[in-house]
Parts: structure tokens; sequence; C-alpha cells
């Protein structure tokens, strides 16, 4: 036998073997920290999605409230503006009236009263707006 084996034929450098051992028990124990790591991580995981859908809701419905009041700021202004309208239109009507009648009124007859009423009535026609008052424009 030579001189670096002993009676049994094993090298009698265990140092190399031991080494490898060190190392094997070193991996082994690494491995059995990388598994609870990854089961962690998918706690974690599990966490953070649920803190993310949390907070999307959240500003989901804070949006959702805003959106409910800009529509009924919308509608208001709407309602606004709508009402002025029909007040232009109806202030319109009354004069269109008081002339078909002053109109009729002057192709019939010929009274110097009407001349007075044509007067008052064309007045009244230059201080109303002939245009809408206001704006199709809901901004």
């Amino acid at each position: 036998m030579s001189t670096s084996q002993d009676q049994s034929g094993c090298s009698t450098n265990r140092e190399p073997l031991l080494r490898c051992y060190d190392a094997w028990k070193d991996l082994e124990l690494a491995i059995g920290g990388v598994l609870p790591a990854e089961q962690q991580i998918k706690g974690n995981l599990q966490e953070v999605k649920a803190q993310i859908h949390c907070c999307i809701s959240h500003h989901l419905e804070c949006l959702r409230s805003c959106e409910m009041w800009l529509y009924e700021q919308v509608d208001l202004i709407y309602q606004l503006k709508e009402k002025m309208l029909q007040q232009q239109a109806q202030q319109l009507y009354w004069l269109l009236g008081q002339f078909n009648c002053l109109i009729h009124q002057l192709e019939c007859t010929q009274n110097k009263d009407i001349a007075n009423q044509v007067s008052t009535c064309l007045g009244r026609l230059g201080s109303l707006t002939l245009k809408p008052e206001d704006s199709t424009a809901l901004l």
C-alpha cells in the first residue's frame, strides 16, 4: 500500500472530505432557509395585493363620489340655463303677441293711440336681447 492510503483503502488526507461535508451541511442549511423565505414571499404577495385592492377601491369610490357631485352640478347649471332661456322666450313671445296685435290694428285702422303703443313696444324690444342670453356650453 502507498503511504497516502491507510489499511481500509481510504485516503489519509481527510481534510478535503471534511471540507466537502461542511459545504454539504452549509448547503442543506441554506436550502432549509430558502423554503420558509419562499412561503413568506407568498404571504407578502397576498398582503400587498390586498393593500393595492383596498387603495384602488378607495380611490374608485372617491372618484365615483366626485362623478356624482359633478353630475349634480351639471344638472343644476342646465336647469338654471334652461329656466333663463324659458324666461327669455316668454318675454319674446309676449312681445311678439303685442306686435301681432299692433300690426293687425295698424292694418285695419288709422288710430294715433296705436302709434304710441308701437313706440312703447319698440322701446321694450330695444331693451331685450334677441339672441339667447346664455351660452349652450355646459362646462
